[in-house]
């Protein structure tokens, strides 16, 4: 090829009609997010009487749960019911996998802010109030907060597991060069995530329509047949944005002794 002649540009063929690879298409909910149209569960107009319900939680990182007095908290002005983990009618357990998420702590606790109890009141503020209102007396632990921690004391989150092919340390013993060091990532996977909020909404027959802001609306079908121990069936109304902020769920808990009050949380 002479020194100065430039190479020929390739010739791409046209591609066909029906491919969508590289085609720009809009996201299913883009059209009410941009427009300011989409609906929160904020947004869903509450039905006279709806009950709210707060998160009474736990105020050490790690420990024993050795009491929990909720007396005050059940006279407190306004309140309809607390709820435990005994009143749970089914299974103690919203873990999407492993079955190792109780909804209500036990006796272990897991980490700071972990529910131990829900307070059922006729306003939001009224249970909220009343939630602040427990005696929670906690064994502290020592919580493991770095990986150092959890290498000194054991902890896994799960079981080890690896991916291996020939024979690795002795290719590692042989090599002529080495690079050793340590490093740290700051970020916190899903540690940013909104505030989620649902709404139960009674029906006919005892059943329950729940409108939960949800990235997996598979899980939390799950979930609720877990707790509540009766069926569900689930439909999804529309998708959110990656984090699905917005994302509002349906789901039918089918008919069961329940309250006939809607609740928000």
């Amino acid at each position: 090829m002479p020194r100065n002649e430039e190479p020929a540009s390739p010739v791409y063929e046209p591609r066909e009609a029906t491919a969508v690879v590289h085609k720009g298409h809009p996201h299913d909910s883009a059209r009410l997010h941009v427009s300011g149209a989409a609906a929160y569960i904020d947004d869903i107009r509450e039905p006279q009487g709806t009950l709210h319900i707060a998160i009474g939680m736990a105020d050490k990182a790690c420990g024993a749960l050795s009491g929990l007095d909720l007396s005050a908290v059940r006279a407190a002005e306004g309140v309809v019911a607390v709820l435990t983990a005994a009143e749970i009618p089914g299974k103690n357990d919203i873990a999407p996998a492993f079955e190792d998420e109780p909804l209500f702590a036990g006796k272990e606790i897991l980490f700071h802010g972990q529910a131990l109890f829900a307070v059922v009141a006729r306003s939001r503020d009224a249970a909220r109030r009343a939630a602040r209102l427990a005696r929670i007396d906690i064994a502290e632990g020592s919580p493991t907060i770095a990986i150092e921690d959890a290498l000194a004391s054991g902890a896994r989150v799960l079981p080890d597991y690896e991916f291996r092919r020939g024979d690795v340390d002795g290719a590692v013993a042989a090599t002529p060069h080495r690079l050793e060091g340590t490093f740290r990532i700051g970020g916190q996977e899903h540690f940013y995530l909104e505030g989620q909020a649902s709404l139960a909404i009674p029906g006919e027959a005892g059943e329950m329509t729940v409108h939960c802001s949800t990235r997996t609306r598979p899980r939390f079908s799950t979930s609720s047949r877990a707790c509540s121990g009766f069926p569900t069936r689930s439909s999804p109304s529309r998708r959110g944005g990656w984090a699905a902020v917005s994302a509002a769920r349906r789901a039918r808990l089918a008919p069961g002794r329940r309250s006939r009050r809607s609740a928000r949380m």
